[in-house]
């Protein structure tokens, strides 16, 4: 009986996200694919294809141990699904993404996020909805977007743990 209840309680710990993640869900385009960057447990992600948000969910970090940790709870507690890939890989070594679809980068710091987007669209216009989460750094995330050209379109601000978090949408 106990085996039987492990899969709720997967489930209920993807429908019960942080006001940060909620946010996120919000933010998201609807009815396209999603890529989590740096994605760690990959609640994000699994929480938006389980609500229907999104058809398809590529949840990519570049810990080969949280990777692993979150195939083999995918594998155990979740149903095989062909609409969730799971990768262990740098987020700056993303291929291009075509076609309209949401980017997330959060929870890491603005020069990782600015690391990355410099691997991802050097040179490349942006079809995507791109949803950026600095935990510190901000202000040096801020400016490198600016200096570049990229227009902030949309910032949420989020108290999570009595700290501030920024989220933002970000496009040419």
């Amino acid at each position: 009986m106990f085996v039987k209840l492990i899969p709720q309680i997967v489930m209920n710990k993807i429908n019960y996200l942080s006001k940060r993640f909620e946010q996120l869900l919000t933010m998201i385009l609807p009815g396209q694919p999603l890529y989590d960057l740096c994605c760690d447990h990959g609640l994000l992600g699994l929480a938006a294809l389980d609500r229907g948000l999104v058809p398809a969910v590529s949840l990519i970090d570049r810990s080969p141990s949280v990777i692993a940790t979150l195939k083999e709870r995918c594998q155990i507690y979740l149903e095989p699904d062909s609409r969730r890939m799971i990768m262990c890989m740098n987020g700056s070594d993303l291929q291009p993404v075509s076609g309209p679809a949401t980017i997330v980068i959060a929870g890491v710091g603005g020069q990782t996020i600015v690391d990355i987007l410099e691997g991802i669209y050097c040179d490349r216009p942006l079809e995507q909805r791109l949803l950026l989460g600095p935990h510190r750094g901000e202000a040096k995330l801020l400016d490198w977007l600016s200096e570049q050209g990229w227009e902030i379109q949309q910032r949420k601000l989020v108290i999570e743990k009595g700290r501030e978090r920024s989220l933002l949408q970000v496009g040419v």
